[in-house]
Parts: structure tokens; C-alpha cells; sequence
């Protein structure tokens, strides 16, 4: 059974034993010390057909899990970054960052700002072999989308911060008034 459980200022998280096989497209990389010690990771995928002579477009991709739970390492968020490497025919960087409620928010942020701003260097040989900077996309699921939104407008804001092209953002945040088919009857009674 899987299961969390809210131990005062911890989160058992149970473990699951997942059958998990690395990619040959993805690859944990190492990233930089943070304050604290914690050493920032992320994952990167190629797709199989990547070529050295011919840069590809660039996304950063956030976990989901509600700030609590999941990882880049995660067989879910493999097997979905692999799929979608080979159909976009992108690479792409999946960032992980410290879970609440151990690590409270903004940590989460912070962590991928500072793994974006890694990214950004071209250090990584297979960010500068491969990737173009100047086509960078941003995206995430759940609370990973919500990081994609506040990074991105940390872009906009950012002097001297540029890929040289605007930043899309697809996060996925619950607003006020609805849109959409929100405003269907089955929608309405969720904003009451």
C-alpha cells in the first residue's frame, strides 16, 4: 500500500520499490552546493536521434507532487521525459528540489532558480553540445507548473537573465473566476 503520513515537521513518506531501469537517453548529472550543503540534481534526456552539429530546443521541466512527494527520479516522470523527448525532439532537464515539509516553501523555488541558472551557464556538456539557449521552455505539472509560472516571470524580471527568446509558461494554477468550460454548471459548484 502506498501511503503518507504527517509525523510533526516530517513526511513519512513510504517507499515504493518500483522496477527502474535507466534510459540511454537520461542521465543524472551533478549540480551545484547550495547553502546547507544540499547538492542540486536534475536528470538529462536526448533524444535518440540527437546531433552535435544541429542544436535542438531546451526545456526545463518541474515535478509535480503538491511541493511534498515525487521526484525527477521518479519511474513516472522517466518513462513521461523519455516519451516526450523522442516525440518533441527536444532536450530536456529535469529539475529536483527540496520537498516540503522539511524543506518549507520557497525552498522549492529557490532550488530551481538556481538549477535554471546552472542550466544557463552551458557548462554541462550535453546542455552545450546539444541544446540551444536561446530556445528555452519552461513547463511542469501540478506544483511543478506553479514553479515554471513564478520562474519564468523571475526571468522577465532578471537583468542580465536572457535566453534570447521569450519564455512560455504552462503552469497550472487555480484562479478566481473561471474560464473556459469552467463556467459550466459541473465547474461551478468547485468555486463555491
Amino acid at each position: 500500500m502506498n501511503y503518507t503520513q504527517l509525523v510533526v515537521g516530517k513526511l513519512d513518506r513510504q517507499r515504493c520499490r518500483f522496477p527502474f531501469t535507466r534510459s540511454s537517453h537520461g542521465r543524472p548529472i551533478q549540480g551545484r552546493r547550495n547553502r546547507g550543503g544540499y547538492q542540486l540534481s536534475a536528470r538529462i534526456y536526448l533524444p535518440p536521434n540527437a546531433d552535435p552539429t544541429k542544436k535542438l530546443p531546451l526545456l526545463v521541466y518541474y515535478h509535480g507532487g503538491g511541493f511534498i512527494v515525487e521526484s525527477t527520479f521518479s519511474p513516472l516522470y522517466h518513462k513521461h521525459l523519455n516519451h516526450l523527448v523522442t516525440q518533441a525532439n527536444v532536450v530536456a532537464v529535469s529539475v529536483n528540489y527540496r520537498l516540503a515539509p522539511e524543506f518549507p516553501l520557497p525552498i522549492a523555488f529557490e532550488d530551481s532558480w538556481r538549477a535554471l541558472k546552472w542550466i544557463a551557464e552551458g557548462k554541462e556538456e550535453w546542455i552545450k553540445e546539444y541544446a540551444d539557449l536561446k530556445c528555452v521552455y519552461l513547463r511542469g505539472d501540478g506544483a511543478g507548473g506553479n514553479i515554471a509560472h513564478n520562474i519564468a516571470m523571475r526571468v522577465g524580471e532578471s537583468e542580465g537573465f536572457q535566453f534570447g527568446r521569450d519564455v512560455p509558461e504552462l503552469p497550472r494554477l487555480w484562479g478566481v473566476d473561471p474560464i473556459g468550460r469552467e463556467t459550466a454548471e459541473e465547474f461551478k459548484k468547485w468555486l463555491d
